[in-house]
């Protein structure tokens, strides 16, 4: 198993991608690759692009868990399939007692236009 993370920052949002195929432990190890990347600057927004991430319906929570703290009072938009949108109830509750808000968008224009009307 293998995983790979491309990662940009643009103003205040970070975006990432994550493609190949995750364990549960990676999931961890993933989130905090991309909590690190955050670490030391002002973000206040993620986009997470998972669509190519293989094996992730198990890897959710710990993925959006992990990433959390650096955006904490901001944004993270996840990008994922339409056919795993019924699994975003536990990771959106979950980032709301994180101190995140989180959503589930199918689109990249959608996400940052969400993103986007998050105040700094």
């Amino acid at each position: 198993m293998g995983y790979r993370i491309d990662c940009a920052v643009i103003g205040s949002t970070m975006r990432a991608r994550v493609s190949g195929r995750s364990s549960l432990g990676q999931a961890a190890r993933i989130a905090a690759d991309i909590a690190g990347e955050a670490s030391g600057r002002k973000l206040a927004r993620l986009l997470l692009d998972v669509r190519g991430l293989a094996d992730r319906l198990g890897t959710l929570g710990p993925l959006v868990e992990g990433s959390c703290p650096p955006f904490a009072a901001g944004r993270i938009a996840v990008l994922d399939t339409r056919d795993n949108e019924r699994f975003y109830a536990f990771p959106e509750s979950a980032a709301r007692s994180l101190g995140c808000e989180l959503r589930c968008f199918f689109d990249a224009n959608s996400a940052l236009r969400w993103l986007d009307a998050c105040p700094l």
